[in-house]
């Protein structure tokens, strides 16, 4: 592998250096580049349909898909560092393609000249891979499901081989590990259908576990191949230990705040230090962390009725209730801002700042606040219509909006068809396209 790791890379160079700077290409272009990266995105497993010469939107989705694997800005254009990558990926398939050996015998991690972590699927997960990714762009909530419940047969055969090969004294440590990342998976499930989310949402979730369960397989089949291989039981125990953490994280400043299970510890709330030290457990609650201030965290639950409620967990271990609805959130000198509200860190002083209607409540993102302003997003027009890609931030049939929060002024920014990118350094970006709405 290193042997055509290292060809693909010196191709990769002698293509950059025949242009300095290839040109970018973006939907709507057409023509021989295009052809040429498309048969690229083919061969990488990216792009399923045929290559045509046309920059069109299934083109525009498969580059957003490489763009995610090779860690790169999300954008959909490929630009000629995003050529560079995958030029580097496809020469890397096509000489395992000529020299007989397609794939790995196992899952290999490798890192590229950014630095950035990329993986080799071996055979078997390659397969998988495809097979589970087809059945995730269906529009059927069940398909979606099988996908993922293919992943998680894999994942837990893997750790039954792992145990098997493990010394006597670490294989309980391993099934607890084991144990808790798959009831992680199955809380996931449980929370979503506690939610009766829409189908479209439904595929969402299962695209999400498929994700996790993904990384967790390609971890164990190359935990595999060094046991296989005759790495030693003393130099593994000898070895510093990486906690892994199955569920929601915030960090703030050195401190991490983890919700989810932990070396098969039951679900919970966790604290640790950034280099995952000194854990201590805050919580029993089963929660997903919405936003932190000064240790303060806002979550989001279910009662024991099955009702969503928004809680703030105080630093003294204790809660209190600020909404019976979900909505996203963010902190701000002292203050959690979510969905049309505002509250202290502590849970006290709630407000409503955007509407008194809870049935809006959930409706509204906030993303910052900066210079006296919230800048949200406001989903209420005809929230159906709005879709999320993938982000936390809604696109589409939603404005983007900004509150003054001293005067209570509302000033309108951009309208329907409006993509949130970020604020930085004062200012903000969005891109704004156009927006039908069918009945």
């Amino acid at each position: 592998m290193k042997i055509r790791r290292g060809i693909a890379l010196l191709a990769a160079f002698s293509l950059l250096s025949t242009s300095a700077a290839l040109a970018d290409m973006q939907k709507g272009d057409r023509g021989n580049d295009v052809a040429e990266l498309q048969q690229m995105l083919y061969e990488t497993g990216n792009l399923l349909e045929s290559p045509d010469g046309i920059y069109g939107s299934q083109t525009e989705a498969a580059v957003k898909e490489f763009e995610r694997y090779a860690n790169l800005p999300v954008d959909g254009i490929a630009d000629d560092l995003m050529q560079y990558e995958l030029s580097v990926a496809y020469q890397v398939i096509m000489d395992g393609k000529n020299s007989g050996t397609d794939y790995a015998e196992y899952c290999i991690n490798w890192t590229d000249v950014n630095g950035d972590l990329q993986t080799d699927y071996c055979q078997a997960h390659h397969v998988l891979n495809e097979d589970a990714r087809n059945m995730l762009d269906s529009n059927d909530p069940e398909v979606a499901r099988a996908a993922s419940d293919m992943w998680q047969a894999e994942v837990s055969s893997l750790y039954d081989r792992w145990e098997e090969l493990l010394p006597d004294e670490e294989r309980s440590t391993a099934s607890a590990d084991a144990a808790g990342f798959l009831a992680s998976i199955e809380a996931q499930r449980t929370m979503s259908g506690l939610m009766k989310k829409s189908a479209d949402a439904k595929i969402a979730t299962e695209v999400g576990i498929s994700e996790s369960l993904r990384g967790e397989a390609v971890r164990l089949c190359g935990e595999i191949y060094q046991l296989e291989n005759g790495r030693s039981a003393a130099n593994i125990t000898a070895e510093k230990k990486a906690v892994r953490l199955n569920g929601s994280v915030i960090i703030e400043g050195n401190t991490i705040y983890y919700s989810g299970t932990l070396d098969g510890d039951g679900f919970g709330i966790y604290q640790m230090n950034a280099d995952g030290s000194n854990i201590c457990k805050i919580s029993d609650m089963m929660a997903t962390l919405e936003a932190c201030s000064n240790g303060n965290l806002l979550i989001w639950r279910y009662d024991d009725e099955g009702n969503g409620a928004m809680d703030v967990l105080r630093t003294d271990g204790t809660t209190e209730t600020v909404a019976w609805s979900y909505a996203s959130a963010i902190a701000d000198n002292g203050r959690f801002y979510f969905g049309g509200s505002s509250v202290a860190e502590n849970g006290t002083d709630h407000q409503w700042i955007l509407s008194s209607d809870p049935e809006y409540h959930d409706k509204y993102t906030p993303i910052e606040v900066a210079d006296g302003y919230l800048y949200y997003i406001d989903a209420t027009k005809n929230d159906m219509t709005s879709v999320y890609d993938g982000s936390r931030y809604p696109k589409g049939n939603i404005e983007l909006n900004r509150l003054n929060l001293e005067t209570s002024d509302i000033e309108l920014l951009s309208g329907p068809g409006t993509n949130y990118l970020g604020i930085d350094d004062g200012m903000l970006y969005y891109t704004r396209e156009s927006f039908t709405v069918y009945d």
